[in-house]
């Protein structure tokens, strides 16, 4: 079972999402992840961030401050 959480329109959308995951965890504890997008990545701007473990174990502070974007979304 999933949940879905998203931030859209801010500044380090990324460590505002984690307080959400960390609510929604409950439902599904095996893993992970977000997608981001920003707006100002002359590239794709999609940036995918996952891995196994609680939402505490995949994104540390300093782990979150390298996912960049305005707007975030879990992964399912």
């Amino acid at each position: 079972m999933c949940g879905i959480f998203a931030v859209i329109g801010a500044q380090n959308a990324a460590a505002e999402l984690y307080v959400g995951l960390v609510h929604l965890q409950h439902r599904g504890q095996d893993a992970a992840g977000v997608i981001t997008f920003d707006f100002n990545d002359p590239d794709n701007g999609i940036k995918i961030s996952k891995n196994i473990g609680l939402v505490s174990d995949v994104f540390s502070e300093a782990k979150l401050l390298t996912v960049n974007g305005q707007m975030v979304q879990p992964l399912p």
